[in-house]
């Protein structure tokens, strides 16, 4: 039994044939993949996703505004999420740029968002804006729009309802960027993008071939990754997503299809417990 399958959708596709000798029972928490295992000759079974329940959760538990604003001593403005990700790589390559992108709104209050595992001193060597820990999803929550280096992070924005761009900054040049795409065999690097559409190589071309065409990227979620995530370009894709436009009730109306998809009426982790003990 193998409960979240590794994502060989994404790299090291090679690693199918360990997976078809040894996986009798394949455990999906991601609606696409069942598809994608089966045509490479694994069965598996979507059972849902825990992020749905753990965002549920958190925001079924949450304070309100003003008691959020009030336990974390910020004002009234409305809020900029900052989620640079919880490894120090990450940290260090996306949140100077996230840094400098809040502050072109003066008008938003930026809060970063603190990994349980990295201290608050790490971050404030990149931005002098407050570090919550451990609310991530309250703040994603509570936010007008995030910035979000990709991850799981950018499903939990999604599903908390924060329009986001998704930065990945990581080496600054072109080559690493066209290197990165070359490795990678899916059209998108962001969890909500790949669940509302297709995963394959020659759909990220098309795709590509289409922008190109029509300026219209086939997103949800802008994705500003590599060399294309600077503070002007980041910007440029998230001052849109902090008033009422068409690029803001676009995403949300993709958040939408995102939990559609990934909707089932009972716990993931409850139902791969019965299917290991039988009862399934």
């Amino acid at each position: 039994h193998y409960y979240i399958a590794p994502k060989l959708w994404a790299w090291k596709e090679y690693r199918m044939k360990k997976v078809r000798r040894w996986v009798d029972r394949l455990y999906s928490t991601l609606p696409f993949e069942p598809e994608w295992f089966g045509e490479r000759g694994v069965r598996a079974e979507y059972v849902g996703n825990p992020s749905v329940e753990e965002v549920k959760s958190a925001i079924d538990s949450m304070p309100s505004r003003q008691e959020f604003e009030r336990l974390h001593g910020l004002d009234s403005r409305p809020i900029l999420a900052i989620v640079p990700g919880s490894r120090m790589g990450e940290i260090k390559a996306n949140l100077p740029v996230m840094d400098a992108v809040a502050r072109m709104h003066p008008e938003l209050q930026a809060v970063v968002a603190g990994a349980p595992a990295i201290d608050a001193d790490v971050y404030r060597q990149f931005t002098g804006f407050p570090v919550v820990e451990a609310t991530t999803l309250q703040l994603m929550s509570h936010a007008r729009a995030a910035l979000v280096t990709s991850g799981t992070a950018s499903l939990e924005s999604a599903l908390a309802g924060a329009p986001q761009v998704v930065c990945y900054r990581a080496v600054g040049w072109k080559w690493a960027h066209d290197l990165f795409m070359h490795i990678l065999k899916i059209p998108y690097c962001s969890l909500p993008n790949l669940i509302t559409g297709r995963i394959d190589r020659q759909a990220r071309d098309e795709v590509n071939r289409e922008a190109v065409k029509t300026g219209v990227r086939g997103w949800i979620i802008p994705e500003m990754l590599v060399h294309n995530c600077t503070p002007e370009a980041v910007d440029a894709q998230l001052s849109p997503l902090l008033q009422d436009t068409p690029e803001r009730a676009a995403q949300l109306r993709g958040y939408d299809e995102v939990k559609q998809r990934l909707f089932t009426s009972a716990s993931a982790a409850r139902t791969v417990a019965e299917c290991i003990t039988g009862k399934r």
